[in-house]
């Protein structure tokens, strides 16, 4: 029977080695990376890039936005112009639009939230104020009770500002990729970018999107500037024994060049010509999540879990002779 003693150890140095890896991860120089820029994915791992992962969700990356970008909301994510069903005759084009964004219900919702945050964090500072130096308050009880308890009205138009704010961040800091594959992965039909609309361009009226080629790869990418539609014109295949799967990702951000608190959504079709059974035969590609937490200790965290399970090991034998001697 295992004493009691040794479970209590196991668990508290499991706990440690977690400890140790997110203490690793607080460390200045490992900061997650958030991109900016299509062309940051591409990058060596060593030097803070992606690399060579676009998350698009397709088999030769096996991963989406959503494996960094946590904590808010899906957006909303569309992907208009494919013939329904999804069916496709073959050597046909298509235009196609992939949209992210927050609907205006969305946008208040996250106003609202920031709001009532605000307020929180101006009574807990007026608490600590009271506590600390009732004599010398940075507002007057007048002007902290109206900011705290605002009118109706007030309310409803600091959150109306807010919102306009907020659609503001969320438009500047959406990305999307956009994958068009075989069912290994491969590259198939004919794409084109098609940047007519105001709404696929940056917020200086650049282009957003770059067609990415890269082993035997062909798939788009936006730079996050501000652009939130990403068109693209597709031909199908001429063999109408191809499947095409179609893969997106995209990501919308709050704007503080960190992964935590951004909106990640995906999708897939899966695209056959008419009479033509569907297929699936991918597997995602083995490998690392890909969302950079460090630029330059690799093999620090390496260590760092090396020590930290040989120390448990350790106190495991030792728990169990003591145990024995009892």
């Amino acid at each position: 029977m295992r004493p009691p003693q040794l479970g209590a150890t196991i668990l508290a140095h499991c706990a440690w080695a977690l400890a140790l890896c997110l203490l690793h991860g607080a460390l200045p120089s490992s900061a997650a990376q958030a991109y900016r820029l299509a062309d940051r994915f591409g990058a060596d791992i060593d030097i803070g890039g992606g690399g060579g992962r676009y998350f698009t969700g397709s088999p030769q990356d096996g991963y989406t936005c959503g494996v960094c970008h946590v904590g808010a909301p899906a957006p909303d994510f569309e992907l208009l112009g494919l013939p329904n069903p999804l069916e496709y005759q073959p050597g046909t084009q298509v235009l196609l639009e992939l949209t992210i964004g927050y609907t205006p219900e969305a946008i208040n919702g996250i106003a609202e939230r920031e709001i009532q945050e605000e307020i929180d964090e101006a009574i807990l500072a007026r608490q600590i104020e009271l506590q600390n130096d009732p004599d010398n308050l940075s507002l007057t009880p007048e002007a902290f009770d109206e900011l705290v308890n605002p009118s109706p009205e007030a309310r409803a138009q600091r959150v109306a500002d807010r919102a306009n704010e907020v659609a503001t961040r969320v438009r500047d800091a959406s990305g999307i990729t956009l994958e068009f594959t075989g069912d290994l992965g491969e590259a198939v039909g004919q794409a084109a970018l098609d940047q007519q609309d105001p709404a696929s361009r940056c917020a200086n009226g650049d282009p957003a999107a770059k067609r990415v080629e890269v082993n035997g790869r062909i798939f788009f990418a936006m730079d996050v500037c501000g652009a939130t539609k990403l068109r693209v014109a597709y031909t199908f295949p001429e063999d109408p024994t191809t499947v095409v799967r179609i893969y997106a990702a995209g990501v919308t951000g709050n704007n503080n060049a960190a992964p935590d608190r951004d909106g990640a959504a995906s999708l897939t079709r899966v695209m056959t010509a008419p009479g033509q059974q569907r297929a699936f035969r991918a597997q995602a590609s083995g490998g690392g999540f890909g969302c950079q937490t460090s630029a330059s200790h690799p093999a620090e965290l390496a260590w760092l879990l090396g020590l930290s399970l040989a120390v448990l090991r350790r106190r495991q034998r030792c728990d169990v002779r003591a145990h024995r001697r009892l």
